[in-house]
């Protein structure tokens, strides 16, 4: 796991994740999901991301979807380390 010392300077807004994530398919979906996650998730989801793309680019994938990413709560997976 990781911890997160001082959170008060993290943007958790749904415009950050879109612009971290950089997969833009369909952001109206993706930011009433966003909405609904706390803001712990959020930290979680945002921290994951680049893992999870470096993960997907040494395996020569293509990332999930925004949607899916929110929706299977992808950042509780777990990945092998490398």
């Amino acid at each position: 796991g990781c911890t997160v010392k001082d959170i008060s300077n993290i943007d958790l807004s749904f415009e950050n994740f879109w612009k971290v994530y950089d997969y833009k398919i369909a952001p109206m979906k993706c930011k009433s999901m966003w909405k609904k996650l706390s803001d712990e998730e959020r930290i979680m989801a945002l921290g994951y991301i680049k893992r999870l793309r470096n993960f997907y680019s040494r395996k020569n994938y293509d990332m999930p979807y925004p949607e899916r990413y929110l929706k299977h709560r992808r950042w509780e997976d777990s990945l092998p380390n490398y």
